[in-house]
């Protein structure tokens, strides 16, 4: 499988010391520990989502990014910035190689710096293929650091609508799911409406009267997070916002909804109607929700 990653990352090293060009390097990130997420860009294709390991937390200060991996790994493995890939027995196996977080201030002088100070963030992608695995009958996922150890294989359940992974804790299985939306996918929102009230009712019938069609009637077991109020997503089949919009013009006024407010008076409270635009953007990146 094709696999590629973006070269803003750093991986981490453990606290053993390892000599690479006559120099000691050890890196300010530990190798137990990854993070994992999944996000998808539906305005791309479909089928195509990405996967991140990361570390946690920020270093700033300076440090740069350095490969530690032996180049007879990096031969072995044929690792693309810090990753490689390979299918064993339907489990899809994600190798890590070592790349770390260095300090680039080998002599400090204490007053002025040569090396630029800002803050790291460490990670690698993968870009991973959805009709590829479903293809491949991939049900597993591997995950391994040729520095430190074997993460172990986690189960995945994958078909056009979704993405899962689950992964075992203290408190039990964890899903993690990706949805994959449909191309012309838009969130409509209000973004005038306040906390505790709820507009997706009305988001509804405004979007349903011009077509388009919610995400709740397309995906099967979708289901918005439990804390929206003022938005929704869709699905907009005949392109009647998507078709506006783009990443660099991403927002657009679509109309109003009228919705009742509680007004206090010396007579009592009463119920009055108000207006609220409804804007339309394109969901650029979707990211797991943990389940």
């Amino acid at each position: 499988m094709n696999s590629s990653a973006h070269a803003q990352y750093a991986g981490g090293n453990s606290s053993t010391e390892e000599k690479i060009d006559e120099e000691f390097r050890i890196s300010l990130f530990p190798e137990d520990t990854y993070g994992i997420a999944f996000f998808h860009e539906p305005h791309k294709s479909e089928k195509d989502f990405t996967l991140r390991l990361f570390y946690y937390n920020t270093v700033a200060g300076c440090a740069h990014m350095e490969d530690l991996t032996k180049e007879e790994d990096q031969e072995k493995y044929n690792f693309v910035d810090g990753i490689a890939t390979k299918i064993v027995s339907g489990i899809f196996e994600v190798i890590i190689s070592h790349p770390s977080l260095i300090d680039s201030d080998d002599h400090p002088r204490y007053t002025n710096y040569d090396c630029e100070t800002k803050h790291n963030d460490s990670y690698v992608d993968l870009k991973l293929d959805r009709d590829f695995l479903i293809r491949k009958k991939i049900k597993k996922m591997g995950f391994k650091n040729i520095h430190t150890a074997d993460f172990g294989d986690f189960d995945i359940d994958i078909n056009e609508q979704r993405f899962i992974l689950k992964t075992p804790s203290q408190e039990g299985e964890i899903w993690y799911k990706l949805w994959f939306f449909p191309k012309n996918t838009v969130v409509l929102m209000v973004p005038q409406a306040k906390l505790g009230v709820d507009v997706k009712s009305d988001l509804k019938d405004f979007a349903m009267e011009r077509g388009l069609v919610p995400l709740e009637d397309v995906l099967d077991g979708y289901q918005l997070p439990a804390n929206a109020h003022n938005y929704m997503f869709f699905d907009d089949p005949k392109g009647v916002f998507a078709s506006k919009l783009s990443e660099e013009n991403n927002s657009l006024n679509t109309g109003t909804i009228t919705a009742m407010k509680t007004y206090y008076g010396p007579g009592g409270t009463k119920q009055e109607p108000f207006s609220m635009d409804v804007i339309a953007k394109l969901p650029l990146v979707l990211k797991t929700q943990e389940y």
